[in-house]
């Protein structure tokens, strides 16, 4: 079989001879490079199946007529009615474009996203390979997510998703849902969002208390050192991970838990897989499942393993269930209602399940890779680091945003936008990685300014073309919580550390790791106690 791959993807990657793959190893290769063999011995298969079926046809004046007629569909035809965009390469479309064009960031997509709105404008058509309407200016985006909200908040299906909802058509759970269903869980959950207190004082003290469990295990790590070595990444995650699995599950986890490692290294494997490209082939074209993708695999094993993680916790809470007094947590809630609505269809305990995964995904990943980015950011520039600690002793706190997150939509009917016509069940990106590195609304984007959320007198100014949690019907469920995370987590941590490079070694990189979520390389740092109640 690995003959085989390796042949075919010849195939296609001799087509790019000067591309770093052509010279690359199976051992030392690149993650990009390995993803990319993949694709390419896919595509081979299918110019394989083409090479065939020309040969086979070769001197007759049959095969000459339908060869036009592709051509003429692929170039013309499926895109006379759709905005602008890069002409799509037949069955895999532009999925290839971050790869081959050498002059684009490989390992940052909005780079890429921004060049086609600079050459195609604030709406245009890409092919990921079928045809998804990409929204990239704030104007659009609030033409579209605000003025016609409900027209553009559905979800797209498809193979890779509803392998996992069981229902191809509208999903299931919270974030892969759509229609009545997305209605009424989304509702359910704000309720109970409201009734635990998101956004209020008790929220505010569960957050902190585990934010100085979080301090007293990095003050055990010192012991009484002046400085230690460390990674971010547990600490942060397993305290933010605590935060939303406590409202979630009415669970937690210790410092060094296994099952907490495993169950991250899940979630991390699935956010990775299911951006590869190899899998979002198999979404375009399900019949290529039935080929021994590696990646395909670990992202079924993965993802299944996790469901019947929450299944598990489900049973044990309908074993130690009480219809009495306040619930102790939205798993709980949940059971309740299902018991008071037993001929509701929209809550069962599948649902629960990928409501809960969704809740705990969402929650963590976004929150933790935020603050990492901010860390790294940090370590390049001490002296805004020095300002935050400042201001947080003079009590007047500054706030640091740097958040992109992507999720795709569709129309639920047919609408219009710009003055093209989209069809119900358009897929369409709300590109608002794209927004935020605008220098329309934010000059010299891509420098590292937090002052620009700065008014005059220092305070925080709400810019309204920043929108990391989204806009519309479709805007982060878990918004609140997550600043209060952002907010007190950052806060906590520089008051109490000062945070800076190892000696001897680079600074991290900003290149963001592979995946759907937009995650940090793995970096460690010094982390150095401050002296309490010090000015600097």
């Amino acid at each position: 079989m690995n003959d085989l791959q390796e042949s075919l993807g010849v195939l296609v990657i001799s087509i790019f001879p000067n591309h770093p793959i052509m010279s690359s190893s199976e051992k030392g290769s690149s993650p990009e490079d390995k993803e990319l063999k993949d694709v390419a011995w896919i595509c081979g298969l299918f110019a394989v199946l083409f090479a065939l079926l020309i040969r086979y046809f070769s001197g007759t004046t049959f095969i000459l007529p339908p060869i036009a007629a592709f051509i003429f569909h692929q170039f013309y035809w499926r895109r006379r009615n759709l905005p602008p965009g890069p002409v799509p390469l037949p069955l895999i479309g532009n999925t290839l474009s971050v790869r081959l064009n050498l002059k684009i960031d490989m390992r940052n997509p909005a780079k890429t996203f921004s060049s086609w709105h600079a050459l195609y404008g604030p709406i245009y058509t890409v092919w990921l390979p079928h045809p998804m309407i990409v929204m990239a200016s704030h104007e659009v985006l609030k033409e579209a997510l605000i003025r016609q909200g409900p027209a553009f908040a559905g979800r797209p299906s498809g193979y890779i998703w509803s392998m996992f909802t069981k229902n191809p058509e509208h999903g299931d759970g919270i974030i892969l849902c759509e229609g009545e269903r997305w209605e009424h869980i989304r509702e359910f959950a704000h309720k109970i969002f409201r009734n635990f207190g998101l956004g209020r004082t008790q929220m505010e003290e569960k957050i902190m208390d585990n934010i100085n469990y979080m301090i007293a295990h990095i003050d055990g790590k010192l012991q009484g050192n002046k400085k230690i070595s460390l990674d971010l990444d547990e600490p942060i995650s397993l305290c933010v991970a605590n935060i939303i699995q406590d409202f979630v599950l009415g669970k937690s986890y210790e410092f060094g838990d296994p099952q907490f490692r495993k169950f991250k290294s899940l979630i991390d494997a699935v956010l990775a897989d299911v951006a590869s490209k190899p899998v979002q082939l198999v979404n375009a074209y399900p019949i290529l499942a039935y080929l021994p993708i590696p990646a395909l695999r670990r992202y079924k094993e993965n993802g299944f393993a996790l469901q019947r993680y929450f299944l598990n916790v489900i049973r044990e809470h309908k074993d130690r269930l009480l219809m009495d007094g306040e619930p102790r947590d939205f798993m709980e809630a949940f059971l309740r209602e299902m018991a008071l609505q037993r001929d509701n269809p929209h809550f069962n305990e599948f649902t629960l399940a990928l409501a809960s995964g969704d809740l705990w995904t969402g929650g963590m990943e976004t929150t933790v890779t935020t603050l990492r980015w901010g860390f790294a950011y940090l370590l390049y520039h001490p002296s805004v680091q020095k300002k935050c600690y400042n201001e947080i002793y003079q009590k007047h706190p500054r706030t640091i945003t740097i958040l992109l997150d992507m999720w795709f939509n569709r129309t639920t009917e047919d609408v219009e936008l710009l003055g093209f016509r989209l069809p119900k069940g358009t897929v369409v990106l709300p590109q608002y990685g794209t927004v935020h590195h605008d220098s329309r609304y934010f000059p010299e984007p891509e420098k590292f300014k937090p002052e620009r959320f700065l008014d005059g007198d220092g305070c925080f100014k709400r810019r309204p073309e920043m929108n990391p949690f989204g806009m519309g019907k479709r805007t982060c469920l878990g918004e609140n919580l997550a600043r209060y995370e952002l907010f007190l987590l950052l806060t906590t941590l520089i008051q109490k550390y000062e945070f800076l490079p190892i000696e001897g070694e680079p600074l991290p990189s900003l290149q963001r790791s592979l995946g759907i979520t937009n995650v940090p390389m793995n970096y460690k740092c010094m982390v150095v106690p401050r002296k309490p109640s010090v000015a600097v």
